[in-house]
């Protein structure tokens, strides 16, 4: 199926329970009760994508929220992570030239009370558009392919104004990465010479500014840290006369990036993702093991978090965190490594041990997390 599936080779919100902190207070008070997480995901169909949400506990009591016409054979592409109830995605319509190159409608959801809303209509189709951290600007590319420009475009969701914060032209690409608190964007831009990461001022004014060399190669899976002062992404190195992807981190304010887990960790690293304290979590070849679990890794001297329930076979590329720490989103495949993946699945894994797949007939698309008011 022609769509943008997680890619193995190549490459949270922070909300807190409310509540919490006066029970540690109060020692006579009862325990607060959490509240309802739910797993928002879509189901892929030839002509359009149904959007559910499912409480982790029971992810066969989903609800649809809202289906999604398409292009034959394309299914939506949602940004990486959710704004608190609103969901971004890109979708060809329905009239559209069922490629790759056409132009495709950017979308907002608020899976709260399923209203969606157009946007645009020149976005690109398998780049994931980018929210900022409080949920007020949306970034997104869009290509010229007479002119063979790209431009990263950030949409205002208050106004619905947009405005083009870089353009250039390019014969490899530039991607969307990160919104700063001024309203501009961080992005990835690939050459001959690898991935260099840039920052464009909120009025897109005054050119970009470059942030860093990230690789020789191609950089990937870019994630922001929850306090938004920290990077991760994958770019691959030689090791064992292999090519394997590693995790790398690197402050936003400078600095070198670092390899972040090397000892004791051989083969492929996977989709590595943070959780809502600051911890990285990544998947792992699995080699001749049985089943390999994700690793979390605490930075900065923590304490690293206990090991999660590994598949009976296989290995899990995480795709994100409930904003509470309690449920891990991963898609898990049964296969050996990253060139012999085998059948894949969207699973749950509960934070204090266990494992739920989510059942479907068709090709599942992990959305984000949604935590009930």
């Amino acid at each position: 199926m022609p769509r943008l599936v997680l890619h193995l080779l190549v490459p949270l919100l922070l909300l807190a329970l409310a509540g919490a902190a006066a029970c540690d207070l109060v020692g006579d008070e009862p325990d607060v009760e959490p509240r309802e997480v739910r797993l928002v995901f879509a189901e892929f169909g030839p002509g359009e994508d149904r959007v559910y949400a499912a409480p982790a506990g029971d992810l066969e009591a989903r609800e649809l929220l809202v289906s999604v016409p398409h292009a034959p054979g394309w299914a939506l592409t949602p940004a990486t992570e959710m704004a608190g109830s609103l969901v971004a995605f890109v979708a060809l319509p329905p009239e559209a030239e069922p490629r790759r190159e056409s132009r495709a409608e950017l979308w907002l959801l608020d899976a709260a009370d399923g209203e969606l809303t157009r946007l645009a209509g020149d976005a690109d189709l398998l780049v994931a558009p980018v929210f900022d951290r409080e949920g007020r600007y949306l970034v997104y590319r869009s290509s010229d392919l007479i002119e063979g420009t790209q431009a990263l475009v950030r949409v205002d969701l208050a106004t619905r104004e947009r405005r083009t914060l870089h353009e250039v032209a390019t014969r490899f690409g530039v991607f969307p990465v990160a919104v700063s608190g001024d309203g501009g964007v961080v992005y990835a831009e690939l050459s001959n010479g690898g991935t260099d990461l840039y920052r464009t001022s909120g009025d897109g004014e005054g050119g970009a500014e470059h942030l860093l060399h990230a690789s020789d190669h191609i950089a990937s899976g870019w994630r922001l840290s929850p306090d938004g002062r920290t990077l991760s992404y994958l770019a691959p190195r030689i090791e064992a006369e292999r090519v394997v992807q590693r995790l790398h981190v690197v402050p936003m304010d400078g600095g070198v990036p670092r390899i972040e887990a090397t000892e004791g960790f051989a083969g492929d690293q996977f989709s590595p993702v943070w959780t809502p304290d600051g911890g990285i979590t990544f998947g792992q070849e699995p080699g001749f093991a049985s089943g390999v679990a994700p690793v979390t890794l605490a930075l900065e001297g923590g304490d690293d978090a206990p090991s999660l329930t590994a598949p009976a076979q296989g290995f899990d590329a995480p795709l994100g965190w409930s904003g509470d720490g309690r449920y891990l989103a991963t898609r898990s495949f049964d296969g050996r490594d990253a060139y012999d993946p085998g059948r894949e699945s969207l699973v749950v894994i509960v934070g204090n041990g266990g494992r739920a797949t989510v059942r479907a007939d068709h090709e599942l698309i992990f959305i984000g997390w949604l935590i009930d008011e």
